[in-house]
């Protein structure tokens, strides 16, 4: 198994002061994609809605880390320093950043007792679009 160490592209609404827990992140990947060379993501919110399994519409995430490009081998395994408190999401596409049709894990809320390694499954799930607004 290879260890990859995780690029971390920021904690934009995490306070300094925010304990974190460093694990060994394992992410799985089922069914496998069709096309190989994914990109994998791993993005954290403050708060999950609890009916839809999603971030809020209109929410911004309080950490992201870029976990893997071009990922052609699964699972993905690396280290990360995580935030106690966020709920992590995992997700899998073609794009620099994530994008709505990517693959998405369920929520992991990250708590003093999350042991490494921590294993996240992707699965069929995608990253909902952003609702547009009503039309009248």
């Amino acid at each position: 198994m290879q260890l990859l160490f995780a690029m971390v592209v920021g904690l934009f609404g995490c306070e300094p002061g925010n304990p974190k827990h460093t694990v060994e992140v394992q992410v799985h990947l089922e069914p496998p994609l069709e096309t190989p060379g994914a990109n994998v993501f791993l993005t954290g919110f403050d708060q999950v809605d609890p009916h839809t399994g999603h971030p809020p519409p209109g929410s911004s995430p309080a950490a992201h880390h870029t976990l893997g490009m071009f990922v052609y081998k699964w699972p993905l395994v690396t280290r990360v320093e995580l935030v106690k408190g966020l709920h992590y999401f995992a997700m899998v596409g073609f794009q620099p950043w994530p994008a709505p049709g990517d693959h998405m894990s369920k929520a992991l809320k990250i708590t003093s007792e999350t042991d490494s390694p921590l294993r996240i499954l992707v699965g069929g799930g995608t990253l909902p679009a952003e609702p547009q607004g009503e039309t009248p």
